[in-house]
């Protein structure tokens, strides 16, 4: 079996994803085929079944070995391979070699330049790098080119990851983007992007799927400026770069070699937006992550911010106690009132910032940034200030999610939407100051929230962009919108844009007792027509030419009428796009869509057409030294392959019988359905091996190596049917007509639905479940879901759409025929409820062409996975050591869900002694790999060392541990769940040994051990020699202590264990040499002469 890479666009639960794969050769019935000639110009409908036509012995195997020839650049029809194209075939984009540009010459920064150019002619960035299993967490190592809109040209290589969470489920993606110099991207690539004030190589790629214009989050930045720039001269707002909005433009993507329509650049939420250091300690940049913290009801603690729940950190990078304590400061504001809110807010509050945000929401409906896509900016203890962020859904559009109430009128009452997201800082900043908004909004009703103004900025956007980029945006994602799930609105215009301002404006006129002007507004409109014309040459580079047709017109929008008027004809100074003479190479013909053509005729354009790319492709003229008389009809299907939602084909089709049948077409062919799936016109490929064994005549352009999408009604049948290749050299451009036609053997599809459970595992308050599910039913069947029944009663519980695909290289290894088998994997976290943490649970993964995942569906049922409901612990160590309780183990159990602070109690003969916070729980995987489903399991473990020196352990007799899980961070009581360890006695044993003594002469040297907890406040060590026989003294010596962990470990309860080591060396006198000897190992409380309170020890020599 042979692999070969390819990068394709795939469908994963609610996605368009994007990845490398290592495609599949699937198993066909036989080698040989049957050809056919059609003869009558009808459509295929059904296989004319004749004799295959037999290859000449010896020629079939020495074309079949040779090897494929690629061409050095490829044409991509995408009209074939992604069905969001046009009907018509017209759209063509040009794959860029994946040769990287030389990048040493482009200098450390680049600046980028905005023109006012419109009808795609945008600039435009081209992605090509492998992004199986593209996510929020993971970041890619991609190729970049970009096409400004001044022509000016980029290469770099960048990381790219999913930009934000709730949109990653959406057909057209976001990404965020960091550009670097070298393939290690560790040297950046910074540009500044208009109006951004700053360099950086990060940025946001945004598809903007509901806002169709793709004007909102740009224009709306630009609007929030021009507000906070009316009033911020002394606020830290003003020191921000675009205060503290972004900058962006707009451009058209294409993502390895698939167009993805309209998206826009822009900056994004890191510290340079703001104008912080994220390495300076007290410049903080926070938003909120919608839950009780960032609605202010509850204040913040330190672990919430760091682990995100509540607000999330841009700046600084290692958040601190003394951040969350300024962060406090606005929970006190949120919850002051009469005088207390005064003082609060003179201390705390930006107050023109707050004025500033409240007065752009009312304007915007900014119905997503409440709670959540807002900042809080301080900086060396400023007072901070609020700055909005992320206006996809403002205006007319609001989060309608389950619902598809996606979309508010112009007089929303935005007063009620701000109760209802109920964050009560807002709340209480909104009833303090709700004339100052309203005597804001008067004030800038006659400049910066004018009609005229608001409707000039986004006519400015909208002239940008043009109505053809509009257009080819919606044919490729109208079809894909989900009205509940994901809308995706087509452009309507800008009069009806326009309109909703206009109301919008006159609603909040009304509203607030504001008497405006009616007002005339100029909107001229501009339109570009282009051709770009590339010339994909024989030497394998490309040459581009540009050819344009500007036009303009006069119009205006009348604020009373709340309509367009005076709108003008359309004015240019030529409307002509000059005939093309395409350079000619000896030995090869020009191609244009697969027809030879040498000659690009000169075409009148209108406004309001789309601007069209020509593609030139050199191939080498067909041979006129072929054998006239041959009569055969010869192919070979080198590589069928299935992956993802097309099937790559790799082979040739030779014989004189496509003589003036220039266009070439590769047809799939149901054949238990007995009708055609897909057909794409394809380029010719090199064959000079094929023309060595079959000199007919176009063996030498002979080859096809192609991906064809197969429509997604068909991919649901693909594992039960089996497919068959069909080449046609025919002389019509649709594919029909004269024909020469080949059928290769039919293709079968492995049917097979494979599954492993590799995680079901309480982490974090979730349950986290990963895995991987392969199966060639999931073709056609777009939603991937996991669902989690109840073992017992067969109940469901819960169920998640998978949002990406996980790359499983080891799955696609393993079932090299399973299309999908690359993006099988899963790895999803469920929040814990009650019964997912304590009944059994059966989960499966479903496959599923519903979006709600209830019908059409496959299943694959994973192994039950039992409950853990116990209290699980164990304690490992205990050790007392000079006073210290030094104590570790693991306590797991679901019942400290709620309870997030861990503490360890000490009991002493029944009474507490102490009780620790265990700070940060200690890594215990080994116990999660046991208890899976217990909560937090992988971070069970605790280490605590307790002084408690002052205890006198010769009155201790047991010792308890007690682990507990509490609600009370501060002491510990409150909502509590605790675990006894079984209660340990403690030895009152005087122990020792006495490991030497050794007597050389009249030298006698002792060493050994003695410890016991009667020695407790004794501190000093003596070593004392007595004589038996005299019954009396010799001499004492004071010693130090020696380290014995070998004691120790046999005496962990005893105090001094640890250090219970001495050796001693003493001079005998004369009169005892020959006496009956002892040595006393004493612990005293007298320094000076070892006697007072003591514990002795008497060992014999």
């Amino acid at each position: 079996m042979e692999a070969k890479k390819h990068y394709k666009l795939y469908k994963s639960g609610k996605l368009w994803c994007v990845a490398a794969i290592t495609v599949v050769l699937l198993t066909m019935t036989g080698v040989d085929a049957h050809a056919d000639s059609n003869q009558n110009g009808a459509p295929l409908t059904t296989p004319q079944v004749g004799q295959p036509t037999a290859l000449k012995q010896g020629r079939q195997n020495a074309a079949v070995q040779a090897t494929t020839a690629q061409p050095a650049q490829q044409v991509i029809d995408y009209d074939t391979i992604n069905t969001a194209v046009n009907d018509q075939g017209q759209v063509q984009a040009y794959t860029q070699s994946g040769q990287m540009h030389d990048l040493q010459d482009q200098g450390t920064d680049q600046n980028v330049n905005r023109h006012s150019q419109t009808n795609n002619a945008l600039a435009n960035i081209n992605i090509s790098g492998d992004l199986t299993g593209f996510n929020h967490g993971t970041w890619s190592k991609v190729q970049v080119h970009i096409n400004w809109d001044n022509n000016q040209q980029l290469d770099a290589w960048a990381n790219v990851k999913a930009q934000g969470d709730s949109s990653t489920g959406w057909p057209a993606k976001n990404y965020r983007l960091k550009l670097f110099k070298d393939e290690a991207c560790t040297d950046k690539l910074k540009l500044k992007l208009p109006g951004a004030d700053f360099k950086t190589n990060s940025f946001n790629l945004k598809s903007n799927f509901t806002d169709a214009s793709g004007s909102l989050n740009i224009v709306n930045a630009e609007i929030a400026k021009e507000i906070y720039a009316s009033n911020s001269a002394d606020s830290l707002v003003a020191t921000m770069p675009n205060y503290g909005q972004i900058a962006g433009l707009p451009l058209e993507m294409i993502v390895n070699g698939l167009d993805q329509g309209l998206y826009t650049i822009s900056t994004y939420h890191q510290d340079k937006l703001f104008g912080l250091d994220d390495k300076q300690p007290n410049q903080i940049a926070i938003s909120g992550t919608n839950n009780d913290q960032s609605r202010f009801l509850q204040p913040m603690t330190l672990d919430d911010l760091k682990n995100g729940r509540g607000f999330e950190a841009e700046s600084p990078a290692k958040v601190s106690q003394a951040n969350v304590d300024q962060i406090n400061e606005l929970y006190e504001l949120a919850h002051a009132q009469g005088a207390d809110y005064d003082r609060l807010e003179s201390q705390y509050l930006d107050v023109n910032s707050a004025i500033n945000f409240l007065l752009f929401s009312f304007v915007v409906n900014n119905n997503d940034g409440l709670h959540k896509n807002v900042f809080y900016v301080a900086k060396d203890g400023s007072k901070w200030s609020i700055v909005p962020y992320d206006f996809d859904l403002t205006w007319n559009y609001t989060w309608g999610s389950g619902t598809g109430n996606w979309l508010v009128p112009a007089d929303y009452n935005f007063a009620d939407r701000l109760q209802q997201a109920n964050n009560v800082l807002m709340l209480n900043i909104y009833q303090h100051h709700r004339q100052d908004i309203i005597d804001l909004y008067q004030q800038l009703r006659t400049n910066v929230l004018s009609t005229g103004n608001l409707l000039k900025l986004f006519n400015n956007w909208y002239n940008q962009v043009g109505l053809a980029t509009y257009r080819h945006n919606d044919q490729l994602w109208t079809q894909f919108s989900n009205p509940t799930a994901f809308p995706h609105y087509p452009f309507a215009g800008a009069e009806s844009f326009f309109q909703f301002v206009n109301a919008r404006l006159q609603y909040l006129d009304r509203t607030w007792g504001i008497q405006s002007s009616n007002e005339l507004v100029d909107v001229p409109q501009t339109a570009k027509v282009s051709r770009t014309i590339i010339l994909s040459q024989p030497d394998g580079t490309e040459q581009r030419v540009e050819q344009l047709a500007s036009f303009t017109r006069q119009a205006q929008f009348d604020t009373a009428a709340n309509r367009l008027v005076n709108v003008g004809d359309w004015q240019t100074d030529n409307s002509q796009l000059a005939q093309y003479d395409i350079p000619q190479f000896t030995g090869y013909v020009s191609l244009v869509d697969g027809a030879p053509t040498t000659q690009l005729a000169s075409v009148k354009v209108l406004p309001n057409q789309d601007s069209q790319t020509v593609v030139v492709k050199y191939v080498k003229a067909a041979s006129q030294n072929f054998d006239q008389t041959d009569n055969g009809n010869y192919a070979n299907l080198d590589d069928a392959r299935l992956h993802d939602s097309s099937l790559h084909v790799a082979g040739w089709h030779a014989s004189n019988q496509t003589q003036g049948k220039q266009y070439h077409y590769i047809i799939l062919w149901d054949v238990q359905g007995q009708h055609e799936i897909a057909r794409q016109r394809i380029d010719q490929v090199e064959r000079d091996d094929v023309e060595r064994v079959f000199p007919v005549y176009n063996a030498a352009e002979s080859g096809f190596d192609t991906d064809i999408q197969i429509p997604w009604q068909d991919l649901a049948q693909l594992a039960n049917h089996q497919l068959q290749v069909i080449s046609r050299w025919t002389d019509d451009p649709a594919g029909n007509g004269n024909s020469c036609d080949y059928w290769f053997n039919p293709i079968s599809f492995d049917r097979s639905n494979n599954g492993w459970l590799d995680k079901c595992q309480a982490e974090n308050n979730q349950l986290h479940i990963a895995g991987w599910n392969a199966t060639n039913y999931s073709l056609g069947r777009l939603y991937h879901y996991i669902i989690v029944l109840n073992a017992n009663t067969g109940r469901e519980i819960a169920r998640q759409l998978v949002q990406n695909g996980q790359r499983r290289d080891d799955v696609a290894a393993a079932y090299p025929q399973i299309a999908t088998a690359h993006a099988a994997g899963f790895d999803i976290n469920f929040n814990l409820s009650d019964e997912l943490m304590d009944a059994p649970l059966r989960i499966l993964s479903r496959y599923t062409s519903d979006p709600w995942g209830n019908s059409d569906y496959v299943d694959y049922y994973y192994n039950t996975v039992p409950a853990q409901n116990g209290e699980y612990a164990h304690l490992d160590n205990l050790q007392l050591q000079n006073g210290h309780i030094i104590t570790s183990g693991w306590n797991a159990t679901n019942r400290s869900v709620g309870r997030p602070y861990h503490w360890i109690i000490v009991l002493a003969n029944g009474q507490e002694i102490g009780r620790q916070r265990v700070q940060d729980g200690i890594d215990r995987q080994d116990v999660a790999d046991v208890y899976q489903r217990v909560n937090d399991a992988a971070t069970s473990g605790f280490s605590n060392d307790f002084d408690f020196s002052n205890v006198d352990w010769s009155k201790v007799n047991s010792l308890q541990i007690v682990s507990r899980y509490s609600d009370n961070a501060d002491s510990g009581e409150g909502s509590n769940v605790d675990y006894w360890f079984d209660p340990i006695q403690i030895s009152q044993v005087n122990d020792g040994y006495l490991d030497r003594a050794d007597r050389v002469n009249n030298q006698l040297t002792v060493s050994g051990w003695s410890c016991s907890n009667q020695a407790a406040g004794l501190p000093y060590r003596w070593v004392i020699l007595f004589d038996r026989t005299q019954n009396k003294e010799v001499s004492r010596l004071m010693a130090s202590d020696i380290q014995r962990p070998d004691v120790a470990a046999v005496y962990p309860l005893v105090s001094n264990a640890i250090n219970s080591g001495f050796t001693a060396q003493f001079t005998l006198p004369d009169d005892c040499l020959n006496d009956n000897l002892a040595v006393v190992a004493r612990y005293s409380d007298d320094a000076d002469h070892g006697e007072g309170h003591f514990v002795d020890h008497w060992f014999n020599i």
